[in-house]
């Protein structure tokens, strides 16, 4: 049974630009009411949101997605690094492109904690699917 009254699992996550060398917090941000993604706020960089699934998967094999957040397009290519212990990021918004590179065992942590909260395929349960029709509909209608 998974406990609904944890509104929000955060982790820190420290990132490096894998080109420059230069250090980035990181806050990577799991809800439960929006249980398919999650969110990646970068210090100094900017905020994308990822498939918590692509981030597991991009741990063992190279995945992308791209979406819309405040404004403005984004992409996230995630793979493997050489070394095995990182994992590479390269995020592209408002044609900037940054090639970041994070600790896998933090990641990994973060993950797992997600699917305690939400186990695989419990996704949709948690979703208020009243709300997401609601937007979906004009908002003058009675």
């Amino acid at each position: 049974m998974t406990d609904r009254t944890i509104a929000e699992r955060s982790t820190y996550l420290p990132l490096w630009n894998h080109v420059t060398d230069e250090y980035h917090n990181a806050w990577l941000r799991y809800r439960p009411d929006d249980p398919y993604f999650v969110r990646i706020d970068i210090e100094d960089w900017g905020t994308i949101e990822a498939p918590r699934l692509l981030l597991l998967e991009g741990q063992y094999q190279p995945v992308v997605c791209s979406g819309w957040i405040a404004g403005a397009w984004y992409t996230l290519r995630a793979r493997p690094d050489d070394e095995a212990m990182y994992a590479l990021w390269e995020v592209e918004r408002g044609g900037e492109r940054t090639l970041f590179r994070s600790p896998y065992d933090m990641v990994a942590r973060l993950l797992s904690g997600q699917f305690e909260l939400v186990p695989m395929g419990g996704e949709a349960a948690r979703i208020d699917w009243d709300a997401v029709v609601a937007n979906l509909l004009p908002r003058d209608r009675p």
